[in-house]
């Protein structure tokens, strides 16, 4: 299946990947605004989010183009990805155990991308047990109904690129997005932070509904499949693929 989809899309993928920040080059690249926060967030100079997802995608493609046997292609694709992964030390902050979410404007603890450093495998050992330890300290100011705020309240963005409101949409909103990264980021040093949040948000979606985000004052788009897809991914990494045996929900 792969070998037949990735000829006929590689033309397309590459003119994506060509748009997200990375750290591949001499420089960063400046005024890129992909994936999160695109619309409202400057995020100038070194994006850490966007060049997180730019290192996986990077490292995807490299392996099915090896497998078809375009190993130049691939090589420069792990290239980017290997260079990515030797620079994140760039927007480590040591002192809360948190990257910041770019090198210029907005340059703030970045709860998402932490998290999904750590999902991704990007992050490991002593520095991912950092994370989870910083995390745990912020929980109740960066998760709401199990779902997860781009920074911990009551921090806003700095910099925004249109009008948002505190507290709403991508400037304050609750998210299901990222619930499964802080889950999993939490599950083996704090695996009671992740069966609450497991909880919540079953209680939240059952209760109330699917959304792409949520909050005290607003409840946007339902039925929204990220929302529902990507802590699925983190339930069945941590209580099928690792073998444990997942919380008892039933009356709850």
């Amino acid at each position: 299946m792969a070998e037949k989809t990735v000829p006929a899309w590689f033309g397309h993928l590459t003119f994506a990947l060509a748009g997200i920040p990375d750290w591949s080059g001499s420089s960063p690249a400046v005024d890129s605004r992909p994936m999160v926060l695109s619309t409202v967030w400057p995020g100038a100079a070194i994006c850490f989010f966007s060049s997180l997802l730019y290192a996986q995608a990077c490292l995807k493609l490299s392996d099915l183009l090896a497998r078809m046997g375009d190993k130049v292609q691939a090589r420069h694709d792990e290239y980017v990805f290997e260079k990515i992964c030797s620079s994140l030390d760039r927007l480590w902050d040591d002192k809360i155990g948190l990257f910041l979410a770019a090198q210029v404007d907005c340059s703030q603890p970045d709860i998402w991308g932490s998290a999904n450093a750590v999902y991704s495998g990007l992050i490991q050992d002593d520095r991912a047990q950092r994370i989870a330890q910083a995390l745990a300290e912020r929980f109740d100011r960066i998760v709401w109904h199990g779902q997860i705020r781009h920074l911990a309240a009551p921090e806003l963005w700095e910099k925004l690129l249109i009008d948002i409101p505190a507290d709403t949409y991508q400037n304050g909103a609750f998210w299901a997005t990222a619930s499964g990264w802080l889950a999993f980021t939490w599950f083996r040093d704090f695996p009671d932070l992740t069966t609450r949040l497991f909880f919540d948000l079953l209680h939240f979606f059952h209760s109330r509904g699917v959304y792409e985000c949520t909050g005290p004052n607003e409840c946007r788009i339902v039925d929204y499949a990220v929302s529902a897809v990507n802590p699925y991914g983190a339930w069945n990494r941590i209580y099928h693929k690792s073998h444990l045996r997942p919380p008892e929900t039933r009356g709850r």
